[in-house]
């Protein structure tokens, strides 16, 4: 039951830090529904990567960090292009990407506190 709340939690932090996002026209409720999404999924990816061993964790924890990082990165690149359909699905791919990681770090940290 706790890991749902985690998963609870990482959406609802998720769905807050869109709001600090740069605003994009049209596509600000998108974004904060599929940030949502994918921080809830990255809670269950985080499930997953509890059950493996420290040091593996702790090099894909590192990883999941960087893909963060790169895709806030690429997504403020898109917001100052051009618009366009095809950047609206790069930004739907890159908040995807940025909020994943939340989901994932929310989940290991809070199981592992509560244990």
């Amino acid at each position: 039951m706790k890991e749902i709340r985690f998963m609870a939690v990482a959406g609802l932090i998720s769905a807050i830090l869109t709001n600090f996002l740069p605003s994009v026209p049209g596509l600000g409720t998108i974004i904060t529904l599929i940030g949502t999404i994918a921080a809830v999924a990255g809670g269950a990816i985080g499930l997953l990567i509890r059950t493996l061993g420290v040091w593996l964790r702790i090099g894909l924890i590192i990883i999941v960090l960087a893909l963060a990082v790169y895709s806030l990165v690429s997504f403020n690149g898109v917001v100052a292009g051009e618009p366009g359909s095809d950047a609206a699905n790069q930004l739907y791919v890159w908040t995807a990407l940025m909020f994943l990681p939340i989901g994932i770090l929310i989940e290991v940290a809070g199981l592992k506190v509560t244990d």
